[in-house]
């Protein structure tokens, strides 16, 4: 009930095993006491923010309602050209004008760094600084706002930040890290994030990218496991070894016969809660099913429209 003051109070009982109060403090820690509720447009309380500014797309809108329903950790895999940068600064603009982060690092290649601080500042009304180098180590926002840096620059002094610091993590490129697993020597840059996601650095973080794989299944892998060492959970895929003698038939990474419905089924199941429909199994990748279940996704680009 509400106080004379307005603070918010709250009448709480013992917990009836520690199973259950470990539950409890998962559930703070992540939010899960006060969730983001949205179900359309109206529900936004950033818009004022970029009304002026910007009439964002339909599946720009999407993207935030399916970021707030999958907090705290998300990939978004949209197709190049569908405006990622837009949908990111949705998501930041929502959490900020929530209250829910104030401080942001963006993850960019170099050349991205100053449309990122275009963007934020002239669409979202959040400013932003682009930071290299062992300047990484010392930079923060005065209030809101982001840091905008490059892989590298995070590579070498990332360590280096206070875990305090900044409430979220963006990965713009997020496939530059795909290289986690299934190359010998694992690059730095791929270790010095997956330590940090698994030390779980950041209160939210957001990964985007248009091309998650390429060639070989171990991208999949390499980023299935960022996103749930991000959430502090096992990969669904199992170990490195479990992955490799389930679905890699030998060292061009090809997947095997079964690879088609074990994932597709191992995917849903750990996306939606529920036990898969009995697939049926055809010769293709099913990255169709992935999108579906796992990433976001969203139309391609509309023909006449940028």
């Amino acid at each position: 009930m509400a106080s004379g003051q307005g603070l918010q109070t709250k009448i709480l009982r013992r917990a009836r095993s520690s199973g259950e109060y470990a539950v409890y403090r998962a559930a703070l820690e992540w939010s899960l006491t006060d969730p983001i509720v949205i179900e359309s447009r109206d529900d936004f309380k950033s818009e004022f923010r970029w009304k002026d500014r910007l009439e964002p797309f339909h599946h720009q809108v999407q993207n935030l309602i399916t970021f707030c329903r999958r907090l705290p950790v998300t990939l978004l895999a949209d197709d190049v050209g569908l405006g990622k940068t837009i949908s990111a600064g949705l998501v930041v603009s929502e959490l900020v004008a929530r209250n829910r982060v104030a401080k942001i690092l963006i993850v960019a290649p170099k050349l991205l760094g100053p449309q990122w601080k275009d963007e934020l500042q002239t669409k979202f009304d959040i400013p932003g600084e682009v930071v290299t180098g062992s300047k990484l180590a010392s930079a923060e926002p005065d209030e809101v706002g982001a840091v905008i840096t490059t892989y590298h620059s995070a590579r070498a002094h990332l360590d280096k930040i206070p875990d305090d610091r900044f409430d979220m993590l963006v990965l713009d490129e997020a496939h530059k890290l795909r290289n986690l697993y299934g190359v010998d020597p694992t690059p730095q840059v791929a270790k010095v994030f997956h330590r940090t996601l698994q030390q779980r650095r950041f209160r939210y973080v957001l990964m985007l990218t248009a091309t998650p794989i390429q060639n070989r299944l171990w991208d999949l892998y390499s980023l299935v496991d960022l996103l749930t060492v991000a959430r502090g959970h096992e990969s669904p895929f199992g170990s490195e070894g479990m992955f490799a003698r389930r679905f890699i038939a030998d060292n061009g990474g090809r997947r095997t016969p079964a690879f088609t419905s074990k994932f597709r089924d191992g995917n849903y199941r750990t996306s939606s809660g529920r036990e898969p429909k009995k697939p049926t199994i055809n010769d293709s990748f099913p990255l169709e099913e992935m999108r579906q279940t796992s990433m976001l996704s969203a139309p391609r680009k509309p023909s006449g429209r940028r």
